[in-house]
Parts: C-alpha cells; structure tokens; sequence
C-alpha cells in the first residue's frame, strides 16, 4: 500500500471515529443511567424540559419484574412518557398506549429500559416544564 492509500485510510477512520464520539456524546447529553438503591424499589427523580427536547433515563429491568412509570408535571407544562424496551420496541400499557402519564409493564425480556420523558409537538423553544418522575421496579 502506498504512503497516499495509508493516509487517505488514516483520514477515514480518524473521521468515522470523530463521527462516532460526536454522536456517542449528544446520546449522553439528553440521557442519565438511573439505578434504583439496594433495599428499595422505587426512585423519584426531579427533571425539566426546555423548549422541544426530550430526556431519557435508562434503567435495568429482569424478566418477569412490573416496571411503573409516573410522571407529574408542575404547573401549566406539559411531558408525557413512553418506554422503549431492549428491543428499542415502544411498550404498551394494559389499554394499548405507547404514551402516558403513567406506565405499568410486567417486563418481558432483561436489559435495559429507555422511560423517554417529552414534551407535546407544538413545544416552543422558551417552554418549560418542570416534572418529577417516580419509577418503581419490583
């Protein structure tokens, strides 16, 4: 391979690295890994939403264990949940909703759960809204 072909390959993976670091940074911004403490089942975490963004907490779910999700939003803002599972599937709540206040699943595969936190589709970028979310898994 000539000195040309090496550095032209040199620049592709330097330039497929920055990509993937770029990309793997904004995927941290808008997410936090949530553990719940040994001895207990549920955790309450304080959020907010500025303008059309979304936030994802990621927690670990075992096979067989219920996953509760409740979100409540102060004041005049506005977010609703969805969970996706391990699959990046949307779950479903008992009545057929991907998206709500609150989630109840019995967990049906072990890995890793994404409780999406977002704000409505008509969101303006000066909208806040201020929520706690409460996420049990027993």
């Amino acid at each position: 391979m000539t000195l040309n072909k090496m550095a032209r390959h040199a620049l592709i993976i330097l330039a497929l690295l920055l990509t993937a670091t770029v990309f793997a940074s904004a995927q941290r911004k808008n997410s936090r890994r949530i553990q719940i403490p040994l001895g207990q089942s549920t955790v309450v975490i304080k959020g907010v939403l500025r303008g059309p963004n979304d936030f994802t907490y990621i927690v670990h779910a075992d096979k067989g264990q219920t996953l509760i999700a409740t979100i409540n939003v102060e004041g005049n803002g506005q977010a609703s949940l969805l969970i996706e599972g391990p699959d990046n599937k949307r779950q479903t709540n008992d009545d057929g909703s991907d998206a709500s206040d609150d989630f109840s699943i019995i967990v049906q595969k072990t890995g890793d759960y994404r409780i999406v936190v977002f704000p409505p589709d008509m969101t303006e970028k000066n909208d806040v809204a201020r929520y706690t979310l409460e996420v049990t898994i027993r």
